[in-house]
C-alpha cells in the first residue's frame, strides 16, 4: 500500500496569534521551527529513507535564512507544496479575491525559489471550502490536502484552542460536513468538496481513525499517547485505506527552551522518540512517497 508523510511548517509567528510563548519577529532567521524541527525531521526523514511532503507559508519562504533550508529540502528529495502568503486563521471567510491573493502570491514565491510551482496546497487550519477548490484548478493544481474527514473536528480544535486561551474560541478549523467525506484520495465534488465528484482535482484527505472518525495525527499522539497511533494504523491497514500522515514542524521544537506552553506535549526527548517509532511502523506498513507521487500513480491507475 501507498501512504504519504505530510509536515505543516508553521513557523513561530504563526503560533504567537494564540499560544503563549516567546515572542519571534516573523523575519526572525533563528525561527526555531526551521533551525531545531525542521532540521531534526530531515534527520529522522533521511535514517528512514523516507521522501515526505512540506507545506510551507510563503512569507516564510521570502525570508533568506529559510530559503537555504527550503532548498536543502528539494535537493534531498523533498516536495514543497502551498500553505497560503500569511496564514489566514479564518480562510474560507475570506472573499474569493483575498483567497486567490493568498494562493497565488504564496505559488509565486515558492515557484521563485524552487524553480517550478507547487502543485498541493492546504489551507491554514483546515479551512477549506468548495471557492478555494474551484481556485486552486483554475491554477492547474493537481491536490489539496485540506480535509480532515471527522465531523468532531471543529469542536475539537475549539475545544483545544479554548484550553490554550483560557476562555471560549471559535475558530475555524476543518467542517462538520467532512464527517462523510471519502477516506484517502478522491476527486471532489465541484460544489461540495465532502462529497466524491468529477473534478480536475484531487484531495488528499487527512488519516483519521476510520470507524470513529477521530483524529490521529502527532498532535493527538503527543495528549493520548502510542495506543492511538497504533490502533489507527492497523485499522487503516486492516480496511486498505491509503495514508496520509500529518506532522508539524513545532513537533520537534524544544518548547520549554522557547517558553511555549502546549499542555500534554512532554518534553523533546519523549515527542523525538514518539515521531521516530511512528515513522519506523508507517514504513513497515506502507511504501511512503511525497504526496505529489502518490496522487499522480493514483491518477496513473498504478
Amino acid at each position: 500500500m501507498f501512504g504519504t508523510i505530510q509536515v505543516d511548517l508553521d513557523a513561530l509567528w504563526t503560533y504567537q496569534r494564540y499560544l503563549p510563548c516567546q515572542r519571534f519577529a516573523a523575519d526572525n532567521a533563528n525561527d526555531p521551527v526551521f533551525a531545531e524541527g525542521l532540521e531534526r525531521f530531515l534527520g529522522m526523514f533521511s535514517r528512514c529513507g523516507i521522501k515526505a511532503t512540506f507545506f510551507v507559508v510563503g512569507k516564510d519562504a521570502a525570508i533568506p535564512a529559510r530559503q537555504r533550508i527550503l532548498r536543502r529540502i528539494i535537493a534531498q528529495g523533498h516536495e514543497i507544496a502551498n500553505h497560503s502568503m500569511t496564514h489566514p486563521l479564518h480562510f474560507r471567510s475570506l472573499s474569493v479575491k483575498e483567497q486567490e491573493r493568498e494562493i497565488r502570491q504564496a505559488h509565486a514565491q515558492l515557484q521563485g525559489l524552487t524553480g517550478k510551482g507547487p502543485v498541493g496546497f492546504r489551507a491554514p487550519m483546515f479551512s477549506i471550502n468548495a471557492r478555494v477548490m474551484r481556485i486552486l484548478r483554475e491554477m492547474g493544481y493537481l491536490y489539496d490536502a485540506s480535509v480532515i474527514p471527522s465531523a468532531y473536528m471543529p469542536a475539537i480544535i475549539n475545544l483545544l484552542h479554548s484550553l490554550l486561551q483560557k476562555k471560549p474560541v471559535r475558530m475555524q478549523g476543518g467542517g462538520v460536513c467532512f464527517g462523510r467525506a471519502p477516506l484517502g484520495v478522491y476527486t471532489p465534488d465541484e460544489l461540495d468538496p465532502a462529497s466524491a465528484g468529477k473534478a480536475a482535482l484531487y484531495e488528499v484527505g487527512i488519516s483519521v481513525l476510520p470507524r470513529w472518525r477521530l483524529p490521529m495525527h502527532s498532535t493527538y499522539v503527543f495528549i493520548f499517547g502510542m495506543p492511538l497511533f497504533d490502533y489507527g494504523l492497523r485499522s487503516l491497514e486492516k480496511r486498505n485505506i491509503m495514508l496520509s500522515y500529518l506532522f508539524h514542524g513545532i513537533d520537534l521544537v524544544d518548547l520549554k527552551k522557547h517558553k511555549v506552553k502546549i499542555p500534554f506535549f512532554g518534553s523533546l526527548a519523549e515527542r523525538e522518540r514518539r515521531c521516530e517509532m511512528m515513522l519506523k511502523k508507517m514504513c513497515q506498513t506502507y511504501e511512503l512517497l511525497t504526496t505529489q507521487m502518490l496522487v499522480e500513480k493514483i491518477k496513473e491507475g498504478t
